[in-house]
């Protein structure tokens, strides 16, 4: 399976993604659920989120690593030949983009440390990675248009 396949299925509708062959294996049972103006199709064991606009066409996926205790890991291939275990040099050098945006990694009242976070552009998406412990590996991997 070619390990960029997620990001094709940015911008389309719901009904195209819940019929998908390729995408039943998240969602074959799976309701969808409206908070506030967004469609969420999520399924917390295969650790994988699908985010919708309004307009009921798809904006970001989610890919969790399993470690909030909500999601279990996604046990499938990641874009851009990353892993979990990755850290922060390592995720730079394989997308190879020296532009970005970064943030994160300051200390809020009552949360604590917030993640370190990168923001790469590609031309019809962007791939958002949150770390954890300051950059030694990935917590979550966002595709998003």
């Amino acid at each position: 399976m070619n390990k960029n396949y997620l990001i094709g299925y940015l911008g389309k509708n719901i009904e195209y993604v819940q019929n998908n062959e390729q995408l039943k294996q998240y969602f074959f049972d799976t309701k969808i659920e409206q908070i506030g103006d967004r469609y969420c199709l999520t399924n917390k064991e295969k650790g994988v989120g699908f985010v919708f606009n309004s307009d009921q066409k798809l904006i970001s996926i989610h890919l969790h690593d399993g470690s909030d205790n909500a999601y279990n890991s996604f046990s499938q291939e990641l874009p851009n030949s990353l892993y979990f275990s990755d850290n922060i040099e390592k995720v730079h050098k394989k997308i190879g983009i020296s532009k970005f945006e970064s943030g994160g990694g300051e200390i809020l009242p009552i949360l604590g440390l917030s993640k370190i976070w990168r923001k790469y552009w590609f031309d019809n998406y962007y791939l958002h990675i949150s770390f954890h412990n300051k950059g030694k590996s990935i917590s979550l991997v966002t595709l998003g248009i």
